[in-house]
């Protein structure tokens, strides 16, 4: 069963992600949950089978018999039996193909839920998933048991009648399998330690990575990501020099390297969206001229943006 998307990349609320009722298996204002993966394609999509999708909330998804394949934002994935995906939000998924057997688990969940279930752990998954990119997770057969016993514990409750404790023990149940996740990031990460500088105005070490997972939030929530360093450290309360100095820290990569990284992918979803014109587009992206957005796309995707335009319209 396969899903080519092609055309208008669209943005979801929690609240339009389900288009019947029949298509939802549990969701609030924090967590939706389903075991049946092909309904990636039938929540996100619905009725319209040209568009891609670019969920606003963390995906988390484990496949525990056969097999899948879709892009991310370009790049193709294959997840298969044993493994896990996660993904943050703003991510373009597209092309989804589903082997005959395929069974899997899927939580989709807002950040702010990620940050109450991890709390001080929450900086191991920012570290992962933003600075090591880590998307697929790899489990022992022992993992995979753990891991399937969390599915099924989950599903269970999902179909259990609604009780008063219903939504919190689900949630507690999301919260166990997230450190169980976040335990397997830490394993996954293999980070050469490189020797850092002292700087008379770094903090902690446990306050600079606070304010380094702070700076990805907003740079995460911000709907035009093209500022300069010096609005996101004025909203930090502190330099820009010491916010570059924080990044460079925690991820060896400057502020500015972080606010570009994400400046090109907002680029690559406006021009995805063929209701905007490149002009529209390049407002969008925070491009006060056309020569600028001209410049920044040859600059970064070998090609004008209308060229590019037809190349994402030909995946």
């Amino acid at each position: 069963m396969k899903y080519t998307k092609s055309g208008q990349a669209q943005s979801f609320d929690i609240g339009s992600m389900f288009l019947t009722e029949e298509k939802q298996t549990y969701k609030d204002n924090d967590v939706i949950i389903f075991s049946d993966v092909r309904r990636l394609a039938q929540i996100f999509y619905g009725a319209d089978d040209e568009t891609m999708l670019r969920p606003e909330m963390n995906i988390a998804l484990y496949c525990y018999k056969g097999k899948l394949t879709f892009d991310v934002n370009g790049q193709n994935l294959t997840v298969n039996n044993g493994q896990m995906f996660i993904c943050p939000p703003n991510m373009i998924l597209s092309d989804f193909m589903f082997s005959a057997n395929v069974e899997c688990l899927v939580m989709c969940f807002t950040t702010r839920l990620l940050q109450e279930s991890l709390r001080d752990d929450f900086s191991e998954w920012n570290k992962g998933v933003y600075v090591d990119k880590v998307m697929i997770l790899n489990a022992t057969a022992d993992d995979q048991q753990l891991l399937k016993s969390y599915c099924d514990v989950l599903v269970k409750r999902v179909k259990h009648p609604e009780t008063v404790y219903h939504k919190r023990i689900l949630h507690s149940i999301v919260q166990a399998t997230l450190l169980e996740i976040c335990e397997r990031i830490r394993r996954e990460e293999s980070v050469e330690t490189t020797a850092i500088e002292k700087h008379d105005n770094v903090r902690s070490p446990q306050q600079s990575r606070n304010l380094f997972d702070q700076f990805l939030a907003i740079l995460n929530a911000e709907p035009q990501k093209r500022h300069p360093v010096e609005y996101y450290a004025e909203k930090l309360y502190i330099s820009p020099k010491y916010l570059t100095v924080i990044c460079k820290r925690e991820s060896n990569k400057t502020a500015l390297e972080w606010i570009q990284e994400y400046v090109i992918e907002d680029v690559r979803y406006h021009l995805s969206t063929p209701d905007l014109t490149i002009k529209e587009s390049a407002e969008q992206c925070g491009f006060s001229t056309l020569t600028h957005f001209g410049r920044f796309v040859r600059e970064h995707f070998g090609c004008s943006p209308r060229e590019y335009r037809k190349k994402l319209r030909k995946q």
